[in-house]
């Protein structure tokens, strides 16, 4: 996979707004949201059958992965799934 990528399918329920992470629940539909891995464009997703959350608003910016669908649901939990480590 693409570094660059996010995991095809993952949704959270925070985003970057203006370099501050931010709740689905705090969230306007003035902001815009980032994803925090990697700063790709957002949707907020806020239906009446499915949790509140984001998701990317390009399939570009997803690629395939090899993670479950139960470990896709459980980084949806929390802000920071990815953090760097620099030798």
């Amino acid at each position: 996979m693409n570094s660059n990528k996010c995991n095809k399918g993952f949704i959270s329920k925070y985003a970057l707004v203006n370099d501050q992470k931010i709740d689905i629940c705090d969230f306007s539909t003035e902001m815009n949201p980032l994803c925090i891995p990697h700063r790709h464009e957002l949707i907020a997703a806020r239906g009446d059958k499915n949790i509140h959350h984001f998701r990317h608003k390009h399939n570009s910016d997803t690629g395939d992965s090899d993670i479950t669908k139960w470990h896709l649901e459980w980084q949806s939990n929390f802000p920071d799934t990815e953090v760097v480590f620099e030798k």
